[in-house]
C-alpha cells in the first residue's frame, strides 16, 4: 500500500516538474509583453531563479515525503520484489 501510494507520488512530483517549464515560460513572455524589453529582462531573471528554486524545493519535498512513505524507494536493491 505505501509502496504504491510512493509510486503514484512520484509521478505527480514529475507531473508537478515538468509543469514548471510551461509555467515560466508563459510568465516570461507576459513580462515582455506587459513590460517591455529592459523590465522584461529583469522579469526573465527573476522568474528564472524563481523558478529553478521551485524545482529544488519540489525535488526536494516530494523525495522527503517518498522517502518516508518507502524508505527503500530509491535504492538500488535489484533482489527486491
Amino acid at each position: 500500500m505505501r509502496r504504491n501510494l510512493a509510486q503514484w507520488i512520484y509521478v505527480l512530483s514529475g507531473i508537478v516538474h515538468a509543469a514548471l517549464y510551461p509555467f515560466s515560460l508563459l510568465c516570461i513572455i507576459i513580462g515582455f509583453w506587459k513590460e517591455g524589453f529592459k523590465r522584461g529582462v529583469a522579469i526573465m531573471l527573476y522568474f528564472t531563479v524563481a523558478t529553478v528554486l521551485a524545482r529544488f524545493l519540489v525535488a526536494g519535498a516530494f523525495a522527503l515525503l517518498i522517502g518516508l512513505l518507502d524508505p527503500s524507494f530509491f535504492s538500488d536493491d535489484k533482489h527486491r520484489v
